[in-house]
């Protein structure tokens, strides 16, 4: 069993489980997972009795030897108001900076997006992704930007159903 989830969801989950009197539920659902992933972990900070409840949770997986992915947009020390208990238990693993995709990467991860979104982009459109204005994308801006893809080429009239490098420029400048 595996649960991927926000830190956003699992802390509204946790409120609507403490003020619906379903806490045990609520710990049942999360502690008998193989897999627990929460991501935005610094979504946390300040909030101590969501810490506690996931320090609780992290404790009971891993002595079922469960496994644990937590991701944050910072280090766990850099974490301001996060528990140092709750920072000790994320550091006991194994810590890792993920870097901007390489070029072959966010080729593929643009080619990817751009099929399961049903858009059409010539390749010198995704050349033009890539590298244009000195590009160095994360996996989330790539994904940011064939959403506003997506959005412009449902909303705008363009001349053909494949989309050059002109129009990616245009909507993603403005």
């Amino acid at each position: 069993s595996v649960r991927c989830v926000s830190a956003e969801v699992f802390t509204n989950e946790y409120i609507q489980a403490v003020q619906h009197g379903r806490v045990d539920s609520f710990r049942r659902r999360y502690r008998r997972l193989a897999l627990l992933c929460i991501d935005d972990v610094h979504f946390l900070a300040g909030k101590t009795a969501t810490q506690v409840e996931l320090l609780h949770t992290l404790d009971t997986i891993e002595l079922g030897a469960a496994r644990l992915v937590l991701a944050s947009d910072e280090r766990p020390h850099r974490i301001a108001e996060l528990s140092k208990a709750l920072s000790s238990r994320f550091v006991s693993g194994m810590v890792v900076q993920i870097d901007a995709p390489d070029p072959d990467l966010c080729d593929r991860l643009l080619r990817e997006m751009s099929r399961r979104r049903g858009l059409s982009l010539t390749d010198q459109a995704l050349a033009s992704l890539r590298e244009g204005r000195g590009r160095d994308w994360s996996a989330r801006e790539i994904q940011g930007a064939m959403t506003r893809i997506q959005a412009a080429k449902a909303l705008e009239a363009f001349a053909g159903e494949t989309l050059g490098p002109d129009d990616v420029e245009r909507i993603l400048e403005g």
